[in-house]
């Protein structure tokens, strides 16, 4: 009987930590996982150093704390960190050959390089698109840090915890930290015999028993799988352990006295009471160890039995949120949004539909280079709630990317139905939203999917919708975009653009056109604008519009810019030199370039290496970029305006600002989007709000340029209301720079309306 009874008790606490070991090894798949998807983005299959950076900064802010750097090395071993560049060379570290021949690594605790911390390194390949091992992507793991993680891995019992091990017995993570890579099961602090050692390192689970500053302990193990050896070790001291056995034995003894006979019926009926709850537990444990995350241990009694059931729920709890719900808006994350799809298509019955909407917020990206994590954490928060509240209730809403959430629509008997609940979320997203004092402008886009016709399965309905989401960010983007059969053709040219556009540069594919800008009352030429052209081997001349989007999401357009402006500032040089007069050249910035901390120092080191004097460059910036985070935008200008660099704010109109607040800016040109010239002088509405622009621009000393100009009707509106600058196909196409060259040369003359119907781009 006692001895059935211990063996109940020792079967719960080794399920225990079985499921403490697999809870373990799943978390550090996931992390083997994440380096590999960062290994095949293409900023980081570059190896270019400049492009990486900006894409690992954004990504390891939006982490969680036991990451403290991640790092990208070359062949040789020399790598740069997302803390230091140039931070040295890891060749000699026992990972690195391991990761160079195509695995992907969790390695021996060491002390960083760059840190001095107590760490371990994840790690996987980089390759390149002919399948070659170019390099090593990593990221360091703080071991003081991660105990917070596996803390709650315990009995409630004042001297129980878990700590972890390498194969070598050295402690990784412990409630002391000045046990940290210091403590060894073989060292002096645990004075263990060379048996109890032998068999924690050698068995792959199991449990011994030994005292460890001064309480008598039984410490169940259990190799973690993935980790090359890692054990999880789980302390619970044996008065805690065995209590209900030491007062079974304590009943028994004084039932003695009453006779044999009734000593073995009383025995008997007292071990059914006592056991009864053990064996309980330990089925409930079974069913944990087996990946059930529901169960629920309801032995309420005040003994041990009752504490170790509260620990086990706590424990469940604790491990529950971590698998399903997301930390930072606690709403569901995918693992449960699966789950839950899976179960809800079990009971729909054949009248009804499913739909799933996935939702994007837009240039989420240039918002944490903009503001930070802090913001941007926030925003999540306000976009979250502004779902829940605008779906119907009962609808499923999860968070399933950084800034990715999907809502299952249940029981929709109408595709329309579901398509107005969409667009009135994204109308509720896009409200402004006002956080310390500050108004921020976002959107969103969406796509939608329905059962069955778009997926039968979970896998597939959620797939479908993020095809479907996909294909609307590729275009214009703040949209609903539902799903249909022909976008997995699109998308898989979209992402074989993507690996194309990495090596674009190097194999010369890429070309500048320029645009000429044209005095409307002298129709001379002032300046001009640099529009980037790709020529691809495959599919011919590609436009921005398909490629620039893919360029600022994966962070290639770090690179792209740079080398643009490079170029532009060289031949605007070689046009001086020739003593032409060539104006000034305008170079388009994007959002995630402008917030980049080493923005203005490019600038002006390129001007520097080019010779080109600063008066001849202009830098046009979205209305956009203006607005957001205006103070930091601000001290940026008036240092680049310092140097003599000149200032335009492109597409005005689309956005949010007023006039009167862009007069801070000290611009030099504002450029009216065509969507408003598109529609003068017939459209009565857009023509008053051209007039206007014109006007109060010219109040506030900026010079007015319409983009998109295409009729001599337009040319003349514009000239009549004073309009100082106009630009679009009625005066010239974009034109590659030796056709530029002819024209400002006099070889060439420019004649209005001569491209009009030219392709658009």
């Amino acid at each position: 009987m006692l001895e059935r009874m211990g063996i109940l008790i020792d079967e719960n606490a080794t399920q225990m930590v079985d499921l403490y070991s697999k809870t373990i090894g799943d978390w550090v798949q996931e992390r083997k996982q994440e380096m590999r998807t960062h290994a095949n983005v293409p900023a980081v299959i570059s190896m270019n150093w400049e492009e990486t950076e900006p894409y690992l900064r954004q990504e390891i802010a939006k982490r969680d704390s036991y990451y403290l750097i991640f790092f990208v090395a070359d062949r040789d071993g020399n790598y740069n960190t997302t803390l230091l560049r140039n931070a040295g060379n890891i060749s000699d570290r026992d990972y690195f050959p391991r990761v160079m021949a195509g695995e992907t690594i969790v390695s021996e605790p060491v002390f960083s390089r760059s840190t001095g911390k107590q760490i371990i390194v994840i790690a996987a390949p980089i390759r390149d698109r002919q399948n070659q091992v170019v390099g090593l992507m990593g990221a360091s793991l703080d071991l003081i840090m991660l105990y917070d993680w596996i803390k709650a891995f315990k009995v409630s019992h004042p001297n129980s915890y878990s700590y972890i091990i390498d194969r070598d017995g050295l402690v990784l993570t412990h409630p002391d930290r000045n046990m940290i890579m210091k403590a060894n099961l073989q060292g002096k602090e645990y004075n263990l015999s060379s048996e109890t050692v032998e068999r924690l390192l050698r068995d792959g689970q199991g449990s011994v028993e030994y005292s460890f500053r001064n309480v008598l302990s039984r410490a169940y193990f259990r190799e973690i799988p993935g980790t090359g050896g890692w054990k999880i070790i789980t302390k619970i001291p044996e008065d805690y352990l065995f209590r209900p056995m030491y007062e079974l034995s304590r009943s028994l003894l004084l039932l003695s006295l009453a006779g044999v006979v009734i000593i073995i019926l009383f025995s008997v009926w007292l071990s059914a009471q006592l056991s009864r709850p053990i064996i309980n537990l330990n089925k409930i444990f079974n069913r944990g160890a087996d990946g059930d995350l529901t169960v629920i241990a309801e032995i309420e009694s005040a003994d041990e039995i009752g504490q170790a059931s509260q620990s086990f729920n706590t424990m469940m709890e604790t491990i529950g949120r971590m698998t399903y719900y997301d930390p930072l808006t606690h709403l569901p994350n995918m693992a449960f949004l699966l789950d839950r799809i899976k179960l809800e298509l079990g009971h729909l019955r054949d009248e009804r539909r499913m739909a799933v909407i996935t939702i994007d917020i837009d240039r989420f990206r240039p918002l944490c280079d903009l503001f930070g994590k802090k913001v941007t954490n926030q925003i999540l928060k306000v976009v979250s709630s502004r779902i829940m509240d605008t779906v119907p209730e009962g609808s499923v809403i999860s968070r399933i990317g950084e800034d990715v959430f999907a809502v299952v629509l249940l029981k929709i008997h109408a595709e329309a139905s579901a398509l107005k609940i969409t667009k009135k979320c994204l109308k509720r997203i896009n409200q402004p939203t006002i956080l310390l004092d500050k108004t921020y402008h976002i959107s969103a886009s969406a796509g939608l999917a329905f059962y069955p016709q778009d997926g039968k399965d979970e896998q597939q309905l959620l797939k479908s919708a993020n095809m479907a989401l996909d294909r609307v960010k590729l275009t214009a983007g703040s949209t609903v975009q539902v799903f249909d059969s022909s976008m997995g053709l699109q998308l898989s040219e979209q992402h074989r653009l993507i690996n194309d556009l990495n090596g674009s540069i190097t194999n010369g594919e890429l070309e500048i056109h320029y645009q000429p800008f044209i005095e409307i009352g002298s129709g001379k030429i002032i300046g001009k604008e640099a529009l980037l052209r790709w020529r691809h081997p495959e599919l011919g001349l590609v436009l921005p519009g398909r490629f620039i989007n893919m360029a600022e999401d994966s962070g290639m357009i770090f690179v792209l810019g740079k080398w643009v402006l490079r170029q532009v500032c060289l031949q605007h040089k070689a046009w001086l030199d020739m003593g032409n007069e060539p104006g000034y050249v305008a170079v388009n910035v994007s959002p995630r370039e402008f917030a980049h901390p080493d923005f203005e120092e490019t600038v002006t080191t390129i001007l520097e290496q080019t010779c080109l004097p600063p008066q001849f460059l202009e830098l046009e910036i979205t209305e956009t970029i203006a607005m957001e985070d205006a103070e930091s935008t601000l001290k940026v200008i008036n240092s680049l305006k310092e140097r003599g660099i000149r200032l335009s704010i492109d597409d005005f109109g689309t956005g949010y600002s007023s006039l009167t607040y862009l007069e801070r800016f000290n611009a030099d040109v504002l450029k009216i989007d065509k969507f408003f010239i598109n529609g003068v002088p017939d459209d009565q509405k857009l023509t008053s709000i051209v007039r206007t622009i014109i006007s109060m621009a010219h109040h506030l000393g900026l010079k007015v340029l319409a983009e998109g100009v295409e009729t001599a009707t337009q040319r003349t509106f514009l000239h009549r209301y004073g309009c100082d600058y106009a630009q679009g196909f009625y005066y010239a196409r974009p034109l590659p720079a030796a056709e530029i060259e002819q024209i400002l040369t006099g070889s060439r003359p420019l004649v209005p309306g001569e491209d009009v119907g030219e392709v658009r781009g």
